[in-house]
């Protein structure tokens, strides 16, 4: 009987186009959300020749065009802090090996963009992250798998040249076709298990500023600082301010997939994460991608005509990029009357929650941040009945990712005419769901004097 063998779990990411426009690069679950997967660029499916590469005790078939390595150095990312995203943006480019070990996705040429509009100057950041590196795997000699028919037909719909002062129009057309091939292309992925977390909270508070790296130790529980932490920070009154103001990304990626899960979950819980670490060697998973721009890719095309628009696309990414549009849509939250408590946190640290409130819920016991909006029903055993609170995204009109939290009941949150729901699960007084890529609206719904 025939076994038959596996295809390298990196062909499904390898060859296809991330969108930088719309993706935090600090997570990887946000940058595998904005991965384009209608649309393979470099198409590996046409390598007829196949190698057997053995990878920790199993057999995987791997294309001709992509070349393993098993002798990967592991990156430790100790505990490290910044007062500005400027200081972190700063950090990250003066050591290229930073991006490796804090961030998802490549942090070198007009990738960094993505990573400068991430850090914004508004928050301060906190960033750790364990990693165990198992193999890399990489695209090469692939110019002749560029999959040319699919992109020469979009770019021919394209205003060219870019205008230098496009209309909403010409940065409509560009962003559709962002949104389907995507900015940069992926050509290279590392596999191992990772614990990585970001936090930022906004700069607002002195207090809270002056005592960032503390309040951030405490609340993970020593998880990035070796299990040390200063318990008597919970008592003061700045990490309350603190818990309102800031807000974090965790991801846990292989290792025990039952641990790994229940870390996700319960990311302050330092014996678990002990835990987990014994396991890291096993089941390795997508820990870090590496791009090239596509319009590198298309300059050495065959087709001319395609070759001919690499200027297009680099020059509308710059544009998009450098975009300074502040864009408020608003956002609906549904609370059902069976809730005590239930929250909307906003994790794109490039956006924000408007000041304001639109309208207030019927039982005013709200906390609201540019980070969160969190209600509170402290009629114990007593239902306040169904609350509908409103208020804004604020960023440039790209997707923002977010989450709903929640002990009972259920809470929808309605964005752009699409409903986003989290229910109760079981008895847990806690649980969170995350929704990447929302849209937003294009142009403002709400002025800003409302």
């Amino acid at each position: 009987m025939s076994t038959v063998i596996p295809q390298l779990p990196a062909t499904k990411w390898l060859g296809y186009g991330v969108d930088m426009t719309a993706c935090t690069p600090l997570d990887i679950n946000s940058v595998i959300s904005a991965i384009k997967r209608d649309v393979q660029i470099i198409e590996t499916q046409r390598e007829q020749r196949y190698s057997v590469v053995e990878i920790g005790g199993i057999d995987y078939n791997v294309p001709r065009c992509v070349a393993v390595a098993q002798d990967v150095k592991s990156s430790q990312g100790t505990y490290v802090t910044y007062p500005s995203g400027s200081d972190a943006y700063s950090a990250f480019q003066s050591d290229g090996n930073a991006a490796v070990r804090y961030l998802a996705i490549s942090a070198t040429g007009t990738a960094a963009m993505a990573v400068r509009k991430a850090l914004s100057d508004k928050n301060q950041f906190a960033f750790y992250s364990f990693n165990n590196g198992n193999y890399t795997a990489g695209l090469r000699n692939y110019l002749d798998l560029l999959n040319e028919s699919k992109l020469v037909e979009a770019v021919k719909a394209l205003p060219s040249p870019f205008p230098r002062a496009p209309s909403a129009s010409d940065i409509n057309a560009y962003k559709t076709f962002f949104d389907k091939f995507g900015t940069h292309v992926v050509i290279n992925t590392m596999y191992g298990a990772r614990f990585q977390l970001a936090v930022w909270a906004d700069r607002s508070n002195g207090d809270v500023n002056n005592n960032f790296p503390r309040n951030v130790a405490a609340q993970f529980r020593g998880i990035a600082s070796d299990g040390s932490y200063d318990e008597a920070v919970f008592d003061e009154q700045q990490y309350q301010a603190f818990r309102v103001l800031n807000q974090f990304l965790v991801s846990v990626q292989g290792g025990d997939p039952e641990l790994a899960k229940k870390l996700t979950a319960d990311p302050m819980n330092y014996e678990l994460y002990k835990e987990w670490t014994v396991t890291v060697s096993a089941n390795p998973d997508i820990i870090n991608f590496t791009t090239s721009e596509l319009w590198v890719l298309i300059r050495d095309a065959a087709d001319r005509d395609l070759a001919a628009r690499a200027n297009d696309l680099q020059d509308a990414f710059e544009y998009i990029m450098s975009s300074h549009e502040e864009v408020n849509t608003l956002v609906v939250f549904d609370i059902d009357a069976r809730s005590d408590w239930a929250e909307v946190g906003l994790l794109t640290p490039s956006a924000s929650i408007s000041d304001k409130v639109y309208s207030a819920p019927k039982v005013p016991e709200l906390i609201h941040s540019p980070t969160k909006i969190r209600w509170l029903n402290r009629l114990k055993g007593i239902s306040s009945g169904r609350q509908i609170i409103t208020f804004g995204f604020i960023n440039d009109g790209s997707p923002v990712d977010f989450c709903i939290s929640l002990g009972k009941g259920k809470a929808n949150i309605i964005l752009e005419g699409l409903t986003f729901t989290q229910s109760a699960q079981g008895e847990s007084a806690w649980s969170t769901k995350i929704f990447y890529q929302a849209r937003v609206s294009p142009v403002s719904e709400i002025s800003a004097s409302t």
